[in-house]
């Protein structure tokens, strides 16, 4: 998919839409309105979300707590010293 697609499909949601980041390979990941970066490695896959230690969102190292909007693309860091933690609980939409 290209950024191209993937920003036409951005401009095209309403503000009551779901959000629609995408991965750096361009997968597609529909998520709950406000999701966050820690939603979304949990929607990648369970172990990415366990291990997420940090994330990229156009290319910016942002905090994990941080909203996804339509278009933007998410790149989760991971660490095998990484575990849950109780504090994302007061920040996670799904």
């Amino acid at each position: 998919m290209t950024q191209t697609t993937l920003n036409s499909l951005a401009s095209s949601a309403s503000t009551n839409s779901p959000s629609i980041p995408g991965t750096p390979s361009r997968r597609i990941v529909e998520m709950p309105k406000e999701s966050t970066v820690v939603d979304f490695a949990y929607s990648v896959h369970s172990d990415v979300g366990h291990r997420c230690s940090g994330a990229k969102v156009n290319g910016r190292l942002v905090p994990l707590r941080t909203e996804l909007k339509n278009g933007d693309i998410v790149d989760i860091i991971t660490s095998t010293n990484q575990t849950p933690s109780k504090d994302w609980l007061k920040f996670v939409k799904t």
